[in-house]
């Protein structure tokens, strides 16, 4: 196996890894960003639906560059496993009765 400039296999395995990471905070921290300016009532069910759109662009991304599924660091796959995982980890803490009356408020 082909290692970088180093010459160390494990070191290309890391700097991919640590690439991905940093997407997968990127995004996370710019989602939480946007939802936290919203209500309150607002705020999980606004979170959960941008981490969805982040693993479909993730998983999109990934199928058009021909990303492998199994491979022995992140891949653009995991990102968008681990960004739907979220997603639907946070459905579960959503108020639907109080986002209803949230939406209702804002309607007028």
């Amino acid at each position: 196996m082909a290692g970088n400039a180093s010459g160390h296999p494990d070191s290309d395995r890391t700097d991919m890894n640590k690439t991905s990471l940093l997407r997968l905070g990127l995004f996370g921290s710019i989602a939480l960003l946007i939802a936290s300016t919203l209500p309150p009532d607002l705020m999980v069910a606004s979170l959960s639906s941008l981490l969805w759109i982040g693993a479909l662009v993730s998983a999109l991304v990934a199928g058009f560059l021909g990303e492998p599924v199994r491979v022995p660091h992140l891949t653009r796959w995991d990102e968008a496993a681990i960004l739907m995982a979220i997603s639907l980890f946070l459905g579960f803490f959503i108020d639907q009765q109080a986002m209803l009356e949230q939406v209702e408020r804002m309607r007028g």
